[in-house]
C-alpha cells in the first residue's frame, strides 16, 4: 500500500490541478466553437450563431471517422511458443467477444472524433468494481474490464509536463449516486458529503460542451442525488486517489495502489504533435479558418441572391402602355406608343467573382484535407475508374499517418483489456467458437483454467484494415478482380493440381453483394460435365485465341473540372466547348 498523501500534499496537488484545468479549458473553448459550427443552426438554440450553408467541418470529420474506424476492430493473438497456441486462440476469442460486449466500436469512434476536434481523445481502462447501477452514464458489470471515453471537460493532466510520460498527475471527473458513495465500502470519510447539482459550467465559469444540447440552466431537481468525484492517477506514488470535486477537494475518500498495466489507467489518442508541447494540434483547427471564410462568403452571396429583383420602369406618359404590358400574358402582342419609354431593370444578384472565390475555397479545403472528394467518394476525380483508384490510393496516403496513430492507440487499449482478462483470477467468460470451414458452433469458456504461461508470452495486434468499412460494392469489385486476374488465367494450372473453381459459390456471392437475389433463380445446378479431381486433365481451348484490350472511358464529368470551368466562366475567361458541354452550359 503506498504512503497516504498528507493534507499538505493534497493542497499542493489541488493548486496544480486547478491551474492545469484552467489552461486545458482554453483549448476546450476552441473545441466548443468547432462543435457548434459542425452542428449548424438547426440542431439546437445553442448551435452555430450564423447560417452554416457550407458545413465543411461536419463533412470532413465524418469522412475521416469512416476512414479511421468504421467497424469493431478484429484482434489477432499469436505466440512464439507452440504449446501456448490453444491458449492464444482462446485469448483472441475472449478479447473479440469482450469488445463486442462493451460496444468498443462506439467508444473508439467517439474518441477518434474527440481527437479530430480537440488536442486529444481519452480512454479510461479498468476493471468494473461497481454494481450494475448507472456509473457515470455507463453500465459496468462487476469483474468485467471496461474502456470508457473521457470527455475533455472532465479531464485534467499536468500541463507543466512536455510529454504525457512526464506528467505528475492525470485524471478525470465523473458522477455517482450520493447514496451509493456513502454506503459503499470502497470509500471512507463520506458522512458529510453533499449532492452536487449538474451545471453547464465548471468552477472556473467555463461552459461544458453538453450545454449545446442540454441548455445552460442548472438542474437542481435531479431525480437521484449525485456527487461529482475525481480520480487522479499519480505515477510517482503508483497510486490512484479519489476526491470530492467541490465540497472537500483536499479530502481523499479512496486511495489504492496501482496494480494494473504499466502505462496506467488512461490511453491518449493525439494526431498531430507540436514540438515540445504536450497538447497536440487538432485537425479541425487547421480546417476552421477555411470553413469560416467559406461560410462568410456563402452568407454574403445568400443576401445578394435574396436582394435580387427585376422591375419594369416607365416614363409618366407611357403609363397606359405599361398597364397593357402588365396585363398581357406570355407570348401576347401588345401595341405601345413608345418602346423606349418602358424598360426592365435588374437590381442586386450574386457577384460572380465572389462565387468563383467560394468555389476555389471549396477546392482548397479538399486539397488541405487530403483530397476530400476522393477520400469520401464524393465525386469522380478523373475520366476512368483506374485513374480514380490510383488517385484514391495516393489521397489515402494523407490519412495513413492518422490511421497508424489510431491503430496503435486501439492496440494499446486492447492490450490493456487483454491484461485484465488474463490476470483476473475470477474471470468466467462464456463464448461461442466456430469450427473452421463449417457452420458448427461450440460453446467454450475463458477462465483461469484455460490460461497457459504468462501474459507477455503472447503478442496482441489489430488485424490490418479490420476497422475500415467495406461496402458490398467494394467487396464485389474485389471478388471480380481476383476472379478475372487470378482464377481464370490460372485455371489450367489449378486444375492440374486438383484445384477447381466453385462457380456456384461465386455466383451466390455476386448475387449477395450486388443485391440481386433474382440472379440465383437464373442458375440451374446440374451434374458436372468434367471431373476436376483429375489433376492431369487440362481445360480444352481453341487452337488460336485472340485477346483485345479495350480502354473504356467513363462518361460524365469530374467535380474538379466542373468547378474550374465554372470559375473561368464567372471570371470571364474562355471556356472550351467540351468544358461547357460537360457543365451543361451549352451544346
Amino acid at each position: 500500500m503506498p504512503d497516504r498523501l498528507t493534507e499538505s500534499d493534497m493542497q499542493r496537488l489541488d493548486r496544480a490541478v486547478t491551474q492545469s484545468r484552467r489552461r486545458i479549458a482554453e483549448f476546450g473553448k476552441h473545441r466548443e466553437e468547432a462543435v457548434r459550427q459542425s452542428v449548424g443552426t438547426h440542431y439546437s438554440p445553442d448551435g452555430a450563431s450564423h447560417v452554416v450553408g457550407f458545413n465543411l467541418l461536419e463533412l470532413t470529420v465524418n469522412v475521416y471517422a469512416r476512414l479511421l474506424v468504421a467497424q469493431c476492430p478484429q484482434v489477432l493473438v499469436t505466440t512464439r511458443l507452440r504449446r501456448h497456441k490453444p491458449s492464444a486462440n482462446l485469448l483472441e476469442l475472449a478479447i473479440n467477444t469482450l469488445l463486442q460486449q462493451i460496444r468498443f466500436e462506439q467508444t473508439v469512434e467517439d474518441v477518434v472524433k474527440d481527437a479530430l476536434f480537440s488536442p486529444m481523445g481519452i480512454v479510461k481502462i479498468g476493471l468494473g468494481v461497481y454494481s450494475e447501477a448507472d456509473v457515470g452514464g455507463v453500465l459496468h458489470d462487476i469483474g468485467q474490464p471496461f474502456a470508457d471515453r473521457v470527455d475533455l471537460d472532465d479531464w485534467v493532466h499536468d500541463m507543466r509536463a512536455r510529454r504525457f510520460e512526464e506528467c505528475a498527475f492525470m485524471g478525470n471527473r465523473y458522477r455517482l449516486p450520493l447514496d451509493y458513495v456513502k454506503e459503499s465500502s470502497l470509500y471512507h470519510k463520506t458522512g458529510d458529503l453533499e449532492a452536487t447539482h449538474r451545471e453547464s459550467v465548471d468552477e472556473q465559469g467555463e461552459r461544458r460542451i453538453e450545454y449545446i444540447s442540454q441548455g445552460q440552466e442548472i438542474d437542481p431537481d435531479e431525480y437521484v442525488p449525485y456527487i461529482e468525484l475525481e480520480d487522479l492517477w499519480l505515477p510517482l506514488h503508483e497510486a490512484v486517489i479519489t476526491r470530492p470535486v467541490y465540497s472537500h477537494p483536499t479530502r481523499i475518500i479512496r486511495q489504492v495502489e496501482w496494480e494494473g498495466p504499466e502505462a496506467g489507467p488512461y490511453r491518449i489518442l493525439a494526431f498531430d504533435s507540436v514540438p515540445n508541447q504536450i497538447m497536440a494540434l487538432p485537425p479541425v483547427a487547421t480546417w476552421m479558418d477555411i470553413h469560416d471564410l467559406t461560410n462568410q462568403l456563402f452568407r454574403k452571396l445568400r443576401k445578394q441572391a435574396l436582394r435580387q429583383k427585376e422591375i419594369t420602369a416607365y416614363q409618366g406618359a407611357a403609363r397606359t402602355d405599361a398597364e397593357r404590358i402588365q396585363q398581357a400574358s406570355d407570348g401576347d402582342m401588345v401595341q405601345v406608343d413608345s418602346v423606349d419609354a418602358i424598360k426592365e431593370i435588374a437590381f442586386g444578384g450574386i457577384d460572380q467573382r465572389t462565387l468563383a472565390f467560394l468555389i476555389q475555397l471549396k477546392q482548397f479545403h479538399s486539397w488541405r484535407a487530403g483530397n476530400l472528394d476522393s477520400l469520401g467518394g464524393l465525386a469522380p476525380q478523373s475520366e476512368t475508374l483506374g485513374q480514380d483508384e490510383m488517385m484514391e490510393r495516393n489521397a489515402s496516403k494523407g490519412v495513413q499517418h492518422k490511421q497508424k496513430k489510431t491503430v496503435n492507440f486501439v492496440t494499446d487499449v486492447v492490450k490493456d483489456l487483454g491484461w485484465y482478462l488474463w490476470n483476473d483470477p475470477l474471470i468466467e467468460l462464456p463464448m461461442i467458437k466456430r469450427q473452421p470451414g463449417t457452420d458448427i458452433e461450440v460453446p467454450v469458456t475463458f477462465s483461469p483454467e484455460t490460461r497457459d504461461g504468462e501474459f507477455f508470452d503472447y503478442a496482441i495486434k489489430i488485424a490490418p484494415y479490420s476497422m475500415q468499412y467495406q461496402t458490398p460494392a467494394s467487396k464485389l469489385y474485389t471478388i471480380e478482380r481476383i476472379f478475372s486476374q487470378y482464377l481464370i488465367p490460372l485455371s489450367q494450372q489449378m486444375a492440374a493440381q486438383g484445384v477447381g473453381v466453385n462457380f456456384e459459390a461465386f455466383m451466390k456471392l455476386v448475387s449477395k453483394y450486388a443485391d440481386l437475389p433474382e440472379l440465383e433463380d437464373l442458375l440451374t445446378i446440374q451434374q458436372p460435365t468434367q471431373d476436376w479431381s483429375q489433376g492431369g486433365e487440362r481445360m480444352r481451348q481453341a487452337a488460336q485465341t485472340t485477346r483485345t484490350n479495350v480502354r473504356v472511358n467513363r462518361p460524365g464529368k469530374t467535380g474538379q473540372g466542373t468547378d474550374e470551368a465554372l470559375m473561368q466562366t464567372l471570371l470571364g475567361s474562355g471556356v472550351q466547348q467540351s468544358q461547357a458541354a460537360s457543365m451543361g452550359l451549352g451544346g
